[in-house]
């Protein structure tokens, strides 16, 4: 996905659909491994616990992650933005 946008922005395409849809396939990659190493703590706690009596459950979120996450959720609306912009000017022309 990551070269598809790469080779829609070499074609000028910065604000077409498919730049955003390829932008929007790489954020959800990085939410689906953002739960699944949530999903993977929580799983290893639990069949820890099935074996030892004492088990102590912690979640660590990676910050780097979600600050990740939230900065490409940030720049997927800025894209839906412009590409609003670009269609109405087109309009307009």
């Amino acid at each position: 996905w990551l070269y598809r946008i790469f080779s829609n922005f070499e074609r000028g395409e910065y604000f077409s659909q498919r730049s955003l849809t390829c932008y929007l396939w790489l954020v959800w990659i990085h939410v689906v491994m953002f739960a699944g190493e949530l999903f993977h703590s929580v799983w290893l706690t639990y069949y820890h616990s099935r074996f030892f009596e004492q088990t102590e459950a912690s979640i660590n979120l990676d910050l780097s992650q979600l600050f990740t996450l939230l900065f490409l959720v940030s720049i997927v609306h800025i894209l839906k933005a412009a590409r609003d912009v670009e269609l109405e000017n087109k309009e307009f022309v």
